[in-house]
Parts: C-alpha cells; structure tokens; sequence
C-alpha cells in the first residue's frame, strides 16, 4: 500500500452520512452544558442511550418468582444494611410484615 492510498479515504466508506447528525448531537450537548451548567461528561451521562442488544443475563438463572419478591420487600426497604448485620433481624421484619410465613 502507497502513502497516497494510506491517508485517502476508500470510494467504499460512504459520503460521510453520519457527520451531521454528530454535529447535532454536539450541539444538542453544548446547549445542556450551557443551561444546566453541569460538567460536559456528567450531561453525557445523563442522556439516554440508543437501544441497545438486550444481554442475557450472567450466571445461574434466578430460582424464585414473584412470591419471594414480595416477601423479601419488607427486608429490602429496611436501607442499606449489610447482610451480616440485617441477618438477626429479618425473622422481626417478616413479622411485622403483612407476609408471616407458616414457621416450620
């Protein structure tokens, strides 16, 4: 390959379609900085993405259904306890719950 033909764009790239749409998407995202003041990276954040390909999940598939998602909510809501120290305490939100499993 020739340096000519290594800084030319091949006749196969297209016309350049997707420069003005860039152009806007720039423009769009310089008038959310302007306004909101925000850093220019966090508005980036905060804008939706296009669809993207839905990811199967990793791992083991879940075993339970919705049944146990209702009775895990009130230990859910209960903040951002680490789970050696919530672990006491879950028999006493299960029973002030509206859901009291039959204790076996």
């Amino acid at each position: 390959m020739t340096r000519r033909a290594c800084g030319s764009t091949p006749p196969s790239s297209g016309s350049g379609t997707s420069r003005p749409v860039a152009t806007k998407k720039r423009q769009l995202l310089d008038e959310i900085v302007a306004v909101t003041g925000i850093h220019r990276k966090a508005a980036i954040r905060l804008l939706p993405r296009g669809p993207g390909r839905a990811r199967p999940l990793a791992g083991r598939p879940r075993r339970y259904g919705p049944e146990v998602a209702v009775a895990a909510s009130p230990v859910a809501t209960s903040g951002r306890i680490g789970a050696h120290r919530l672990h006491p305490f879950v028999p006493e939100l299960l029973d002030r719950s509206s859901y009291a499993p039959a204790r076996r």
